[in-house]
């Protein structure tokens, strides 16, 4: 971690609204959201992950991720860390407009 910080951001996983097997899908997002699960993809991808409970299920298979910052970070890390801003209203509304053009709703 540089003494100046850096930018803490995330992923996100969507369901297309017109998604053939959305209820799988979601099912999907659902069971990776558990410990379990979690630590095992932490473990093989090294991100950092939101899921509580993820340092004690990670130690439990393998002691290298759950004592390893990036992929759990500190509250000092974290601290450290800025998010980017979040849009205006008019800027959400101008590119949910676009996107949803490009989809062709």
């Amino acid at each position: 971690m540089p003494d100046a910080g850096c930018t803490f951001s995330s992923d996100n996983l969507l369901v297309p609204r017109n998604a053939r097997h959305q209820r799988n899908a979601e099912r999907l997002i659902d069971y990776c959201y558990q410990p379990k699960p979690a630590a095992r993809l932490a473990a093989a991808i090294s991100y950092a992950s939101p899921v509580a409970g993820l340092r004690d299920e990670l130690a439990k298979t393998d002691k290298e991720p759950a004592g390893n910052s990036p992929t759990i970070p500190t509250e000092a890390m974290t601290a450290k860390a800025r998010v980017f801003r979040s849009l205006t209203t008019a800027e959400d509304e101008a590119f949910e407009a676009a996107f949803s053009e490009l989809a062709g709703a």
